[in-house]
């Protein structure tokens, strides 16, 4: 019998999102993603990079990253899923077929296990300061049936964010009114939720070229301004603002010139943090994101 053809490929782009102050104090915990190996990593200007390439079906390809609490307190982090992009099929998307396990192999445990697009927040735990797990990201190509080849030349990308900060716990039910009779629901509608956009940034960064990189992701068509300020030397500098737009789904990767002052302090070896603000008109709405960057 000969070998399924079906040959797809998948990249895991792993990225850090923002902290999130402790309540009653400025303290934080920060995650900060680094020290990446395995056959599924490569590297570039943004931090790690998951990729696995001629998948077939019954291959397995796995890889390992390692996450610290680059903050000033101990803190919770959550895993979630930043954004997914699937090329189209005749069998549907290839992430709904692709089988996902997350290991934490510190606390040797499974955080995940199921499909590759099923993940969503994921509670891995208190983290202390400076403390460090290793995860290992197997995926899975299953295949065996009717449809395999109808995934060939396939591909997904998914952008993994580890934030601080515990998942926030599912809404509680509430007891429906007592009524003499069932309520008609001829001309209700239900409202659909707003999208939101998403704002991505590796928490640190070398400045290359006198820039700070970031990626705006909008589920549908937005407006956007980014802004910035940079604290170096002991003092704050305004960054010079950037607009894009998006005229449909997709995300967009901004560089940020950093002023001269900035500049000078990064050829000095001097640390500059640099705070970004988005502000994002999307489905109607105006809303503001921020990331820190150092």
């Amino acid at each position: 019998m000969s070998r399924p053809r079906a040959v797809v490929a998948v990249a895991l782009a792993v990225a850090v999102g923002s902290a999130l102050p402790l309540q009653g104090g400025g303290e934080s915990a920060r995650a900060e993603v680094g020290s990446a190996t395995g056959p599924l990593v490569a590297t570039d200007g943004n931090g790690a990079v998951l990729v696995a390439q001629g998948l077939r079906p019954g291959d397995i390809r796995a890889g390992e990253v390692t996450v610290v609490n680059a903050g000033d307190t101990s803190g919770a982090l959550t895993l979630s899923q930043a954004d997914r992009v699937d090329s189209p099929t005749p069998a549907g998307p290839l992430s709904a077929a692709l089988d996902l396990t997350v290991v934490d192999l510190k606390a040797r445990r499974t955080v995940f296990a199921g499909k590759f697009a099923a993940l969503h927040d994921v509670a891995l735990g208190d983290f202390a300061q400076g403390d460090s797990h290793r995860y290992r990201f197997a995926v899975t190509f299953p295949g065996g049936g009717a449809l395999d080849d109808q995934f060939q030349g396939a591909s997904t990308t998914v952008s993994y964010v580890w934030s601080a900060g515990p998942v926030a716990p599912p809404p509680q039910p509430t007891a429906a009114p007592r009524a003499s009779a069932p309520p008609s629901t001829l001309g209700t509608t239900v409202p659909r939720p707003a999208p939101t956009a998403r704002l991505i940034a590796s928490a640190r960064q070398r400045g290359r070229g006198g820039k700070v990189q970031v990626q705006l992701v909008c589920p549908t068509a937005c407006r956007a301004r980014f802004t910035a300020t940079a604290r170096a030397a002991g003092a704050t500098v305004r960054v010079r603002a950037v607009s894009r737009t998006l005229r449909r789904p997709g995300r967009v990767t901004v560089r940020l010139a950093l002023p001269r002052r900035a500049r000078a302090a990064l050829a000095a070896g001097r640390t500059t943090t640099v705070r970004v603000s988005v502000r994002v008109s999307i489905g109607g709405r105006k809303t503001m994101l921020r990331k820190t960057v150092r």
